[in-house]
């Protein structure tokens, strides 16, 4: 199995086709947009921590939303912004309390509160407008191959 990470480019903010909406549900794309380097820069770790993480505990693609790809991330101060992780597990992954400790793992790497999701949980989602935000927004930063 081999792995990659994201592109050398990542956009933050919502972007995606919200054409087929009406125009007051439309979200407006974000023009702020980091590179990789400064995306694992604001995580305080590097791809191979990632890699090595996703490959212990089987998980296909690891991504990022929210704060984290913006602007108003606060890295530092009285209330640091939390990361937002979307993953999505291999098939053959098979996790009932471990996500506890994958979350802890993650809070330890990137030394902040880690909010860990399942993108099957988004994807189930019935809030529609959650759903598109998180899944028009997020940026892989592991993915097996």
């Amino acid at each position: 199995m081999t792995h990659s990470l994201s592109p050398t480019r990542v956009s933050g903010g919502i972007t995606g086709n919200s054409e087929h909406l009406p125009e007051e549900q439309r979200l407006a794309p974000q023009e702020f947009e980091l590179s990789v380097g400064q995306i694992f820069d604001r995580l305080q770790t590097t791809p191979e921590a990632i890699s090595n993480f996703c490959h212990k505990w089987q998980i296909a693609e690891l991504a990022l939303f929210g704060s984290v790809l913006r602007e108003d991330f606060r890295a530092e101060g009285e209330d640091p912004s939390d990361i937002d992780v979307l993953y999505l597990f291999s098939a053959e992954a098979n996790y009932g309390l471990e996500i506890f400790e994958m979350q802890e793992q993650l809070e330890t790497l990137f030394d902040r509160k880690v909010d860990f999701v399942s993108k099957k949980a988004i994807l189930n989602s019935r809030n529609w407008l959650r759903r598109q935000n998180i899944l028009n927004s997020h940026r892989i930063i592991y993915h097996a191959r």
